[in-house]
């Protein structure tokens, strides 16, 4: 019988969200084993709200890793699931600190585990909303073309049913087998941010289905997000990232295509400070460069 299952959260300065995020897993009908939080070294406020976290008296383990640096989302989801495989956890949810599960995700999760043979699935997900609207891009099918890989959206007619598969996840409302995780290994931690949880899920995907639930509800609190930005530091880890998962998986020719459409970014940007960053993300790629940049951090801001 299932009875083991980690939640780690992964925060960097946003602090009512975090509350927020954690409130909602407190809510639940039925309450995780564990809640991991992995603080990338925030400065908001969040270490001294953690410590009074731990503090209150709550059905489950609270488990804090603050960390010495921002080590990106792939840092910290790389902390805090190796926290869980360490500790004996049997399945692991993992969501960002703008994620909130509806009351009853956990209790669903955790029905469905329970009555269904689980040895060939790496995970299962949920529906991702914001606002009663589908977040598509949360549940991808991966298609090859003839010269491109194409990640494609479930549509609205998917989620009528009671599950279906999928290729590709987030890490929002997402959980994984540990027995799986054990065969393909832990999320990259190089990556920093963008395709960490592509990558992650790719791999779960060859030794497993992985299973859309969509009656498990998870919003998305997209307010502020700096990846919402029509163009920011983030970018520069989205189009890195993305080549090297293609080369990984899918070789050469698909990644000089993709090369291409990247370049035509460039064309279409009409800035020098864009086009310095996708050209900077490429070389990175060429030079074999993971990690965090040192120039396209947090604290790099687009000049007008």
């Amino acid at each position: 019988m299932f009875k083991k299952i980690d939640v780690v959260i992964v925060t960097y300065n946003r602090l009512e969200k975090l509350k927020r995020a954690i409130n909602a897993f407190n809510c639940q009908t039925t309450l995780p084993m564990r809640i991991i939080v992995v603080n990338n070294n925030s400065n908001d406020g969040t270490i001294e709200f953690l410590e009074e976290w731990k503090k209150q008296n709550y059905c489950y383990e609270k488990v804090v890793i603050n960390l010495s640096k921002n080590f990106g989302g792939s840092g910290g989801f790389f902390k805090g699931i190796e926290y869980a495989l360490n500790n004996n956890a049997e399945w692991i949810w993992v969501s960002d600190d703008d994620a909130y599960p509806e009351k009853h995700a956990i209790e669903l999760a955790t029905n469905y585990i329970n009555n269904h043979d689980m040895s060939n699935i790496s995970a299962i997900c949920g529906k991702v909303i914001q606002n009663n609207s589908i977040l598509y891009d949360h549940r991808r099918k991966v298609k090859r073309g003839l010269v491109r890989i194409k990640q494609i959206p479930f549509k609205r007619k998917n989620y009528n049913k009671d599950e279906f598969d999928i290729d590709l996840f987030t890490y929002v409302g997402t959980i994984m087998n540990v027995d799986k995780l054990r065969q393909v290994g832990n999320v990259n931690k190089d990556l920093f941010i963008y395709y960490d949880d592509t990558e992650h899920s790719w791999r779960l995907r060859k030794v497993g289905r992985i299973v859309c639930i969509p009656r498990i509800e998870i919003i998305h609190d997209l307010k502020g997000n700096m990846v919402n930005e029509k163009f920011s530091w983030t970018n520069y880890y989205m189009y890195r990232n993305k080549l090297y998962f293609i080369k990984n998986y899918f070789g050469s020719w698909y990644t000089l295509f993709e090369k291409f459409l990247i370049y035509l970014r460039i064309i279409k940007k009409h800035n020098h400070e864009c086009t310095k960053l996708i050209m900077e993300s490429i070389k990175d790629f060429n030079d074999n460069k993971v990690g965090i940049s040192d120039t396209y951090n947090p604290s790099w801001k687009i000049k007008k």
